[in-house]
């Protein structure tokens, strides 16, 4: 399983952030997967232009429901706001 974050800014923009992670589900509570963190950060990003971040590890070999999670945040004058609602992939079933 991996996961993928993109965004693409339009106007003036001087820092945008993507992260993107793991996510066991463990019955109705979703427990993030601190060592599965990847994060891309861009300065002065490109209005228009697609950035990307992958996954590197891929899913941790631990059996389990797995979810994976992409957020941004961006910095517009000095100041930091979350960018967009997180993205949910499917749930992916792990078992080693």
């Amino acid at each position: 399983m991996d996961v993928k974050g993109t965004l693409v800014c339009q106007g003036e923009v001087e820092r945008a952030d993507v992260f993107i992670y793991y996510v066991k589900v463990d019955g109705a509570e979703w427990v993030r997967i601190e060592s599965s963190i990847a994060q891309r950060t861009v300065y002065s990003p490109t209005p228009g232009k697609k950035y990307t971040v992958m996954s590197q590890n891929g899913t941790p070999c631990a059996p389990g429901e797995y979810i994976g999670v992409a957020e941004g945040y961006l910095t517009v004058d000095g100041k930091t706001t979350k960018n967009y609602q997180n993205g949910f992939g499917p749930r992916s079933t792990v078992t080693c």
